[in-house]
């Protein structure tokens, strides 16, 4: 599985801030100057499989008033001061990759191959050990 991560921009509806599903019809319109940057860290296996993203909101507490209603299965959001993953992120995200891929291994013996960018969240000596 390969690791993406893209900055992305919301915008405001109705005074809301709104992460959209790309499968849901209704549209919303950014308004200039009133964007907010985010962080999404998605996973997508060579055959298409994929675990549930991990947004991250630029902001020092989670508002539920960003969260998408309703709530998309077992996607995990978090905030903090830029908007931008960090190693405490990457280590949360691991242990999410981590339980929602071993059930995939057969045996003891499989692996899992996880492909990053030397992105210093990617490669810190927690989520090295934990991955050991």
């Amino acid at each position: 599985m390969s690791l993406l991560i893209l900055g992305s921009s919301i915008g405001t509806a109705n005074g809301a801030q709104v992460v959209v599903d790309s499968s849901i019809s209704t549209a919303y319109e950014a308004q200039p100057g009133r964007q907010k940057w985010v962080t999404a860290i998605e996973c997508i296996s060579a055959i298409g499989d994929k675990i549930p993203l991990l947004i991250i909101f630029k902001g020092t507490n989670l508002l539920s008033t960003w969260l998408p209603y309703p709530l998309l299965p077992r996607w995990m959001f978090s905030s903090n001061e830029s908007g931008w993953t960090s190693n405490y992120h990457g280590v949360g995200w691991i242990k999410h990759f981590d339980a929602r891929t071993q059930g995939n291994l057969t045996s003891p013996d499989e692996y899992r191959l996880l492909i990053c960018d030397g992105h210093d969240s990617h490669i810190s000596a927690d989520m090295v050990n934990y991955c050991i």
